[in-house]
């Protein structure tokens, strides 16, 4: 399955239960850190670095915090980055209008994984 996942989380309950289960095996390594530092400094171009912050420390804020401390990094509070998100994720959708390409990959990954019917 997706991730090593026999079956994927469908709630926020759920995707916990599974972070807890996952807990004695989640380590991190001079590798992990070095990804985590790619992800974070993505090469994009300078104007979409701004939004890509943003929607990065929203990704990291909404991990446990005993996450966020064993990967070194703590982010903004949520309270303060959800509202900011969602209103740019709704700008977004708003933008780019009705039909997504990168919405239409996700839904066939979804269809692929047998997480949604065909």
């Amino acid at each position: 399955g997706p991730l090593g996942l026999k079956t994927v989380p469908m709630s926020e309950a759920e995707l916990e239960q599974t972070l807890t289960d996952f807990r004695d095996k989640i380590t991190v390594t001079d590798e992990t850190k070095n990804i985590i530092h790619w992800i974070k400094k993505a090469p994009l171009p300078p104007l979409a670095k701004p939004v890509y912050a943003l929607l990065f420390h929203s990704a990291l804020a909404s991990m446990p915090e005993e996450y966020q401390k064993m990967i070194g990094l703590r982010s903004y509070p949520l309270w303060l980055l959800r509202p900011v998100t969602t209103n740019l994720l709704r700008f977004m959708r708003f933008a780019i209008g009705p039909d997504s390409p990168i919405e239409d990959a996700a839904i066939e990954r979804l269809k692929r994984a047998g997480v949604i019917s065909r």
